[in-house]
């Protein structure tokens, strides 16, 4: 080939790189939108997530159902998460459930309270610990109809009773949630989850210490969603689970 249009084709090739380059970099950053703007100045983070096929960008997630629907039925939407609250369509704001017409549980044993909704069901356990071959355990079990459960026990610190004890957990590994945490009666508790595939499959409560008792909280399911699938972020039935848990009163 010719020197001289090897030579051209460099030049141009140099020319057209270097025209681009400097468009590129004249070119100003993406804005936010509007609805974005407000996620983040209200102290959320604009993500996405799977959600029900009739819901538009940015779902109102303070209401139950617009990203409750199977992953047949769902499709990918911007949202904005707002950590410990909810995104109401226009703001975060403080996710608050109004417990004041819920069930009022009184614990058999050691006779503390907690509250649940109308269509949860509570079951009491106390019996000798057979996992660990000796002593008693107590376990409090609150089931929403969907599967998820709570399952909470506080046993006196220095006793033979221990509260929920289990054998071991599903796939996954724990990861420290440093941006939620639980009230249990005025103590402020740490969150792990377990995360397998990025999904969190259960959320465990750190153990803590009140008034001379001792006590454990976990969120399960037991449903008929495949481990693989399920994905336990954003869950309504995590919030009212963590309602549930935040209602406890110790006798006094």
């Amino acid at each position: 080939m010719n020197k001289k249009i090897i030579l051209i084709i460099v030049i141009l090739i140099i020319v057209i790189g270097g025209g681009y380059l400097i468009y590129q970099s004249q070119q100003k950053p993406e804005q936010p939108t509007g609805t974005e703007k407000a996620c983040i100045d209200s102290g959320g983070t604009v993500t996405t997530a799977n959600c029900c096929k009739s819901a538009s960008d940015f779902p109102n997630s303070c209401l139950i159902g617009a990203c409750g629907c199977s992953l047949d039925n769902s499709k990918q939407v911007k949202t904005c998460d707002c950590k410990d609250g909810c995104w109401d369509g226009t703001k975060c704001v403080k996710s608050q459930i109004d417990t004041s017409d819920w069930q009022v549980y009184t614990n058999p044993k050691y006779a503390y309270t907690m509250k649940y909704p109308d269509d949860w069901t509570v079951k009491h356990e106390f019996g000798p610990n057979q996992i660990l071959g000796y002593g008693y355990y107590e376990s409090n079990r609150f089931d929403a109809p969907s599967g998820y459960a709570l399952l909470f026990a506080v046993v006196p610190k220095n006793g033979d009773v221990v509260p929920i004890p289990r054998t071991g957990v599903g796939a996954g590994d724990f990861v420290d949630s440093d941006d939620e945490t639980a009230i249990v009666g005025d103590i402020e508790v740490g969150i792990k989850k377990l995360v397998f595939e990025g999904k969190v499959k259960e959320l465990f409560i750190n153990d803590f210490e009140i008034n001379g008792y001792k006590g454990k909280a976990y969120i399960s399911y037991f449903g008929s969603e495949n481990y693989r699938d399920l994905d336990m972020t954003g869950a309504e039935e995590v919030k009212i689970a963590k309602a549930i848990l935040e209602s406890f009163q110790l006798a006094h």
